[in-house]
């Protein structure tokens, strides 16, 4: 999700302390089938600026000396289900739920009523540089001048676990601060919100929340209904002229 001024923008979520009931936690995980259609949610933001126009569309990085294919596949879902797990038991904290929104893949819906003008939930990932976001998503992987040890790292990172280069969940917070919500380690259940023109959610943003850091979050525009999807505009900036938005 990311837009050249909407990019997916969260502070990170103080989420509190994982479960130390491990078996829940892989109980959860088991209920989450690691299938394409729940991975790759079709989140977006509206503050979100969509990694720069020749991006790394897509591109899966290649992560080097991978002791297997078979390996590496089962190491990259067990990761990323045991993240989504995460997410949706922090999601049923917060009074929400990961289910899947009809041609969208995967949303987020109200659990309970949520009244307007509360905040439901802050939007977490990696902060990012513009430096970084031209570097690792404006151009071909390697490509860019200024490639260097770190940028590869992140990179076979990405490939080792499976994760896509997309630059699509970027939220812009400022000219040089963006958070980026597209690794599932770093994420969490708002990285499923879906674009609504209808929206009931707006977001806002401060470049230093009360830790320091950058802060994204969601507050509901009106009263919020059990059962009902939650929705922000990513803004124009957001979409590319192919896509359908729905």
């Amino acid at each position: 999700m990311e837009h050249l001024e909407c990019s997916r923008q969260p502070h990170t979520h103080t989420q509190g302390r994982l479960p130390t009931d491990f078996f829940h936690l892989m109980l959860a995980a088991a209920a989450v089938a690691p299938s394409s259609s729940l991975l790759v949610a079709s989140s977006s933001p509206s503050t979100f600026a969509r990694a720069g126009v020749a991006r790394a569309g897509g591109i899966v990085a290649s992560a080097a000396a991978a002791p297997s294919a078979s390996d590496a596949a089962l190491l990259a879902d067990s990761s990323r289900s045991l993240a989504i797990a995460r997410m949706r038991i922090f999601a049923e904290r917060d009074g929400v739920s990961i289910a899947p929104s009809p041609g969208k893949g995967h949303g987020v819906f109200a659990a309970r009523h949520i009244p307007a003008e509360v905040s439901v939930g802050d939007y977490a990932g990696d902060i990012l540089s513009q430096r970084d976001v031209e570097v690792r998503y404006e151009a071909a992987p390697r490509a860019h001048a200024l490639w260097c040890e770190a940028d590869e790292a992140w990179l076979r990172r990405r490939g080792a676990l499976g994760i896509g280069c997309s630059g699509d969940y970027i939220f812009r917070v400022g000219d040089d601060t963006f958070v980026d919500s597209e690794e599932y380690a770093t994420a969490n259940w708002t990285r499923f919100l879906n674009h609504g023109a209808d929206a009931n959610l707006r977001v806002k943003s401060l470049l230093k929340g009360m830790d320091g850091r950058p802060r994204v979050w969601f507050q509901a525009l009106r009263d919020i209904e059990p059962g009902e999807e939650l929705l922000w505009d990513y803004g124009e900036s957001y979409w590319r002229a192919s896509d359908v938005v729905l």
